[in-house]
């Protein structure tokens, strides 16, 4: 059976961002399951255990990890820490394929191996960047924000601020990074953390 995941961002009890998620496990469920997952009710599935935990979750920022296939088979409720992500090194694989928020993470996570010293990877794809091993990225520009075109999975807060106008999609090459200020980490948990330093 195929897993899936989603990473819900919990801030003070409520999921701001439910319906972002909501979109992409709708377009899983289409692309895996076509019409046969009518009574999967992502909404109600998130709210039961939001209810369920509501006193411990009452204050705080928590990541709610839903697994799903055709029907909701867990979700975990625990305390967000960041990671501490300030060095990125650039690790290239063209066959590297991740449209989906699959369970199984293993094409991902063979890279990390690669990463020496650094504390996340950011992939290279075709000769285009794509995303770290767990978020899109970010690159500031004289006050303006571009995300690759060339992601590997479309995030929740990627397609949100590029809705809302704030990230403007680029074409951006390993070639190209020092045209840029500034980057950042993005992903459901994370707003703009900044990287100090990517590796080649």
């Amino acid at each position: 059976m195929i897993k899936f995941i989603e990473s819900i961002k919990v801030l003070n009890g409520d999921a701001p961002d439910i319906n972002e998620h909501l979109q992409r496990v709708l377009r899983t469920i289409q692309s895996f399951y076509s019409k046969s997952n009518e009574r999967f009710d992502f909404i109600s599935c998130v709210n039961s255990v939001l209810a369920r935990e509501r006193e411990k979750i009452s204050d705080g920022l928590f990541k709610l990890r839903v697994v799903y296939s055709d029907r909701l088979i867990s979700g975990t409720l625990i305390p967000y820490i960041p990671k501490r992500i300030k060095r990125l090194k650039i690790v290239e694989c063209d066959d590297i394929d991740y449209p989906f928020k699959f369970e199984n993470r293993t094409s991902i996570d063979s890279l990390l191996s690669y990463k020496d010293d650094c504390d996340d990877i950011l992939i290279v794809k075709n000769g285009v960047i794509t995303d770290t091993s767990y978020s899109n990225i970010v690159f500031e520009r004289m006050g303006n924000l571009y995300t690759p075109e060339s992601y590997l999975l479309a995030g929740t807060k990627r397609a949100k601020l590029i809705r809302e106008d704030i990230v403007r999609e680029e074409k951006i090459r390993p070639c190209d990074i020092d045209r840029y200020d500034k980057a950042y980490l993005i992903n459901s948990m994370l707003d703009l953390y900044p990287v100090e330093e990517i590796e080649f």
